[in-house]
């Protein structure tokens, strides 16, 4: 009975096992479970100055803002649209869409001008090696981005949208993403309800690309000194139609506006950013800041000691250069003739002065008078305007700031006078050019300046009148020529063996008052010709004064350089030239 037991277990096992071998086989036949898969689909559109034709579209699966060659793409049409179509293992899966650009379209950006260097003394900001350049953004948009959560819209404010949120965590990414769609409504003139779904047609429009070109010039001019994600949209949202003006009255376009790199627009910028409460100092080194303005107007006082300027003009072939090094006593006067450079120590006090007040109708000198009030200084971007002193006539100071390795400085420095050698000096950090306009005339006269008796009524003012009253001398000795009516040589004055002939004429002075004018016409030195503007000597009370008429002038026409600089300077330039 066991045997039979047995032998009946050993038929039941090898029935199971032929039965098991016809049913599947052996295990290395048996085939995997299946994985289901989904199909995607992206319906969408790309805009840019209108519809995009002809881009490269794709589903950026990784996210490295490419198109890579194992993503689904497309091209789109001449309407700008695309269709994406693969198969995921996920029934939704994460991505974002790519834009290529055509080069036809991408031209059509204005590219962001590249930065000067910048102060790194910013809140929050890098700190920047100094004279080191900004890195400057891409010089056209090659492509756009866009969250899939448009459902394939691909615009320049997706992209704006997609490069604001990079690098966000999810609480920050949702704050932007909020204040974002509150700024992008104003600024571009969309739909406030979904300002990404903007049409083809309202990226073509005027008011669209210009507000783009802004923005896109804000960003590269603030671009790696401020960690905040929406800085250049806060300023573009309050300043929008202030820049819009300034290029309205500059007369052009906003697009050539932009391309002249406008000073006036990187102002614009510093004050909100200041205002903003995001900077403490200016964006960009050329901006003055209020530490440029104290330390300019404590350089240009000549009455107390501390007067740092170098001015320089030509005159032909001459070279005229002072220095004004501190105290009077420490000024330098420099001459460049035939190559040759001569020097001359100035010294004495400078005389106080008073002026003509026009529309007070009196003199009024340093102290004021009654009715009088200095006007308060204006400064607005790098323009400082006062009023000469004692009157309301305005002279505007306009400075260039520089830094010692700026190019355009080392341009200007070169371009001097070779025998000044002033390119072989170790410049300080910051210098200031400076650029003077007097809009008007101002008449002044000096204490203790010379006057003659005149008893002479100005309608009978001639040649032998005026020599008796300023050449009394000559005019005992018979030491004149009259040459004709206002016409006349004082014999004693002999320049190169040549005589000095001078011509008079009656003018009226600002107060009213006769006043005689008196320059050299024949026998100035050559280097003095246009440089020499005469004698005044005003007529009053039976008396010639001698009086001074500060002419209304702009230093950019008379090839007049100004300089300044930190006073720790004044003595290595006095050196330098002491040592020439």
């Amino acid at each position: 009975m066991m045997k039979f037991k047995y032998a009946r277990n050993v038929l039941a096992l090898a029935v199971v096992g032929a039965l098991a071998g016809g049913c599947g086989g052996s295990d290395s036949d048996t085939e995997p479970p299946t994985t289901p898969e989904y199909a995607q689909k992206v319906v969408g559109s790309v805009s840019f100055n209108g519809a995009v034709a002809g881009a490269s579209v794709c589903a950026d699966l990784n996210f490295n803002a490419s198109c890579d060659g194992d993503e689904p793409d497309a091209i789109s049409d001449a309407e700008g649209a695309f269709t994406l179509e693969w198969q995921s293992l996920e029934a939704t899966p994460d991505y974002q869409l790519v834009a290529e650009l055509p080069q036809a379209a991408s031209v059509a950006v204005i590219a962001p001008l590249a930065m000067t260097p910048k102060s790194a003394a910013l809140a929050g900001a890098p700190t920047r090696a100094p004279g080191s350049a900004a890195v400057s953004p891409p010089p056209v948009t090659e492509r756009l981005l866009a969250r899939k959560e448009h459902g394939g819209i691909i615009n320049p404010l997706t992209d704006i949208e997609v490069r604001r949120l990079e690098g966000a965590d999810t609480a920050d990414a949702i704050a932007i993403s909020a204040r974002l769609k509150l700024l992008l409504p104003t600024i571009f003139g969309v739909d406030a309800q979904n300002p990404y779904a903007v049409s083809a047609a309202e990226t073509g429009t005027q008011a669209f690309t210009d507000a783009l070109a802004l923005l896109n010039h804000i960003e590269a001019l603030i671009d790696g000194q401020l960690s905040e994600a929406l800085a250049a949209e806060e300023v573009l949202f309050v300043s929008q139609t202030l820049l819009q003006s300034l290029a309205g009255e500059a007369g052009m376009s906003m697009t050539d506006w932009l391309a002249t790199d406008p000073l006036n627009l990187r102002y614009r910028v510093s004050d909100v950013l200041k205002n903003l409460g995001y900077i403490t100092s200016p964006i960009d080194e050329r901006l003055m800041w209020d530490q440029d303005w104290a330390l300019l107007a404590k350089n240009e006082a000549e009455d107390d000691g501390e007067s740092h300027l170098f001015n320089l003009m030509t005159v032909g072939d001459k070279v005229f250069a002072e220095l004004r090094a501190g105290s009077i006593e420490s000024s330098l006067l420099v001459t460049v003739s035939d190559g040759v450079v001569s020097r001359t120590e100035l010294g004495g006090e400078a005389l106080a002065s008073e002026c003509w007040n026009t529309e007070l109708s009196q003199w009024i000198g340093p102290n004021g008078a009654d009715g009088y009030e200095v006007p308060e200084p204006i400064t607005l971007d790098n323009r400082l305007t006062r009023v000469y002193e004692g009157t309301y006539v305005p002279v505007v100071m306009t400075v260039d700031k520089f830094s010692a390795d700026d190019s355009e400085f080392q341009t200007l420095i070169a371009a001097l006078p070779a025998p000044l050698k002033l390119s072989s000096i170790s410049w300080p950090d910051t210098i200031y050019r400076l650029q003077y306009q007097q809009t008007g005339d101002v008449l002044c006269r000096s204490e203790g300046a010379l006057s003659h008796g005149f008893d002479t009524p100005a309608a009978e003012i001639d040649s032998v009148a005026i020599i008796e009253a300023l050449w009394r001398y000559e005019f005992d000795d018979g030491a004149y020529q009259l040459i004709d009516e206002n016409r006349f040589i004082i014999k004693s004055e002999v320049v190169a063996g040549q005589d000095m002939t001078y011509e008079w004429s009656l003018q009226t002075a600002l107060n009213g008052a006769p006043m005689l004018h008196i320059e050299v016409v024949e026998g100035l030195p050559p280097e003095l010709v246009g440089l020499d503007d005469g004698e005044y000597w005003l007529l009053e009370q039976g008396s010639l004064y001698e009086v001074d008429l500060n002419r209304s002038f702009d230093s950019r026409a008379l090839n007049w350089l100004w300089l300044s600089y930190d006073a720790s300077f004044s003595p290595t330039l006095r050196a330098h030239l002491n040592g020439l």
